[in-house]
């Protein structure tokens, strides 16, 4: 055969299991050539290729067994079929005791050969079914191309979709080999059910970009929806990471779950923060559950603690936090406040600080607004018990509650000088208006005061003012909702709004996944779409056909701009040729410009 057997060894293979696998491979007439390199796999399988003389070439593994006839059949195959570039084969999976586990079978009806769509349509739908140690290439056809280090342990399956780019591949469905499952393996790290699955859109995103023809509107939807969630994982794992070797916890109490509201907002960045410091603390939003408690889980990248309100003080005794800030203490009982945690000098004692988001801490009955739905500028017994039935006396028990707990905070600070006015006022009976200083304690005399610490506003992404452009029909294939999605990517300074129902599972709040310049506004009452016109500069139909698309001609008729395909009942008045995206951005474009430099 003219074939180079290259098996991948290091410092940590297993001698009995890598003389398995010689064995297996030299009883079927071929002298392996056995590497021990500490490098990357990937980096040594891609200079073996650049460095192969001979017509196949297969990377094989040290811990597997090759059956009687894997060479025979997966060579015989390539020979009768010189228009691919690699072959695959099923295998059986065992344990590293040599107990079988199972087996590998393709998720679909077998045929001939597979082609780059059928791969990467499969395994957009299945995951990754093609495992590495069973790969043979042909040589010719893969030289030059190297394994994407950037898709870490998924750069095996975008190695595939390299291979297929020069030719399609066969995949025998027969069982030519077993496959030993290792937990230190990133061959198993990266296959269907895999708990680390995440790597395979790296190896997907690397496919769509050799082919972006090949990749619709869905898969497009779904690449970004798995971009998002694989970095949402990365973050996770960083943080359970950083939360396992941190010597100090810090937590940050709010009434609300992280990005909930305005002081959810807030905290949670600066827990995020607080937490992308290179230090040895680890911080915890902590918010309430009325269900119980639930281990940790990160939020929205945040490390989030919930419990049930009046578990409080057992997640102190179990964290241990080294500080405590309370936000905003709308759905906690006060008397969290009062929590027991080191209140000793020095070493060991837990810093506590009480920050004030508005004035609900003071009301009785947690209200910012009065029964006349106006802002309740100034809170004070008499007007609290008019405003929501609260009894005089229920008000100041709590802000003798509240008062009772003051003195062991360390530092007591509200977002703006409004709040520490009336804080200062009601809390502490010192007017803010005389000179204060610029700490928490007044060094003359010890009085402590709330001081102004203004939160930092959290970066938003901030887009000049867009073109609103308009699409009012079915989230259909047949209405080029593909075609429009597709168009909106090459478009600059432009802002989709889709009057339509979309799948949930395409959205990320009110965007589609992957359109950061796609609005979703729900579907919509024929009746208010001379309203909703109003709302846009620009309507598109981008319709692949269409018997007459009233929409469109009563945009015109109302004097809106409208850019239609000219298919079906609209070649009257499309200009778009059907179905081309590249043609839909363009016209887009052009009104775009129109509009931002010439005012139209």
């Amino acid at each position: 055969m003219n074939l180079t057997v290259y098996v991948t060894c290091w410092s940590g293979t297993n001698k009995e299991w890598l003389q398995e696998t010689l064995d297996s491979i030299e009883m079927q007439g071929i002298r392996p050539k056995v590497v021990y390199d500490e490098r990357h796999a990937a980096v040594k399988w891609t200079e073996a290729l650049d460095e192969c003389e001979t017509e196949f070439i297969h990377f094989a593994h040290d811990a597997e067994t090759y059956k009687p006839g894997f060479y025979k059949k997966t060579i015989g195959f390539l020979e009768e079929h010189p228009e691919c570039s690699a072959v695959f084969t099923c295998d059986i999976i065992i344990n590293e005791n040599g107990d079988r586990l199972g087996q590998t079978i393709l998720p679909f009806p077998t045929q001939d050969t597979y082609d780059f769509k059928f791969i990467f349509d499969s395994m957009m739908k299945f995951g990754n079914f093609l495992r590495c140690p069973s790969v043979v290439f042909r040589v010719p056809k893969v030289k030059g191309l190297s394994y994407p280090l950037d898709c870490d342990t998924a750069c095996d399956t975008a190695m595939w979709f390299n291979a297929l780019i020069r030719g399609p591949i066969g995949i025998l469905p027969e069982f030519l080999y077993i496959y030993r499952q290792t937990p230190k393996s990133d061959t198993q790290a990266n296959v269907v059910g895999s708990v680390k699955a995440f790597d395979h859109t790296l190896a997907l995103n690397h496919a769509a970009k050799l082919r972006p023809d090949l990749v619709d509107y869905q898969q497009r939807i779904a690449l970004a929806k798995g971009t998002e969630d694989r970095e949402n994982a990365v973050e996770a794992k960083r943080l359970f990471e950083r939360s396992e070797s941190a010597k100090e916890v810090e937590f940050y109490v709010v009434h609300e779950p992280p990005e909930n509201a305005g002081t959810g907002i807030l905290v949670a960045d600066r827990v995020r923060r607080r937490n992308r410091e290179d230090t040895d603390v680890i911080g915890y939003y902590v918010c309430p559950n009325p269900q119980g408690t639930l281990p940790p889980q990160v939020v929205k990248g945040v490390p989030t603690l919930f419990c049930h309100p009046n578990g409080f003080q057992q997640l102190v005794d179990k964290y241990v936090p080294n500080r405590i800030e309370y936000h905003h203490l709308l759905r906690w009982p006060i008397s969290i406040l009062g929590a027991s945690v080191h209140q000793g000098d020095g070493v060991g004692k837990t810093l506590l600080s009480l920050w004030l988001h508005d004035s609900s801490l003071w009301c009785a009955r947690w209200h910012s607004i009065n029964k006349d739905n106006e802002v309740c500028n100034e809170p004070s017994p008499e007007k609290c018990e008019a405003c929501c039935q609260v009894q005089a006396v229920d008000y100041n028990r709590k802000q003798q509650e509240l008062k009772k707990y003051l003195p062991l905070m360390d530092g007591l600070y509200a977002n703006s000088e409004y709040t520490a006015k009336w804080a200062n006022k009601w809390l502490l009976g010192v007017n803010i208006d005389e000179d204060a200083p610029q700490s928490s304690e007044d060094a003359s005399g010890g009085a402590k005061r709330f001081i102004i610490e203004n939160p930092v506003v959290p970066e938003m992404p901030l887009y000049r003012k867009r073109i609103k452009i308009g699409y009012f029909g079915g989230f259909y294939p047949v209405k080029g909702v593909h075609i429009l999605l597709d168009a909106m990517q090459k478009v600059k300074w432009g802002q989709l709004l889709m009057f339509c129902d979309v799948p949930q599972e395409f959205l990320k709040g009110r965007q589609i996944y992957g359109h950061d310049n796609v609005l979703v506004m729900g579907a919509y009452v024929r009746s208010d779409l001379p309203l909703l016109y109003n709302l846009v500069d620009l309507i598109i139909c981008p319709s692949i056909n269409e018997s007459y698309c009233l929409t469109a001609r009563e945009a015109i008729m109302l004097g809106k701009r409208v850019i239609a395909t000219n298919v079906g009942g609209m070649s009257d008045i499309g200009i778009v040729e059907g179905g081309n995206a590249d043609s839909l951005a363009r016209f887009i474009q052009e009104v775009i410009d129109e509009k931002i430099h010439g005012g139209g």
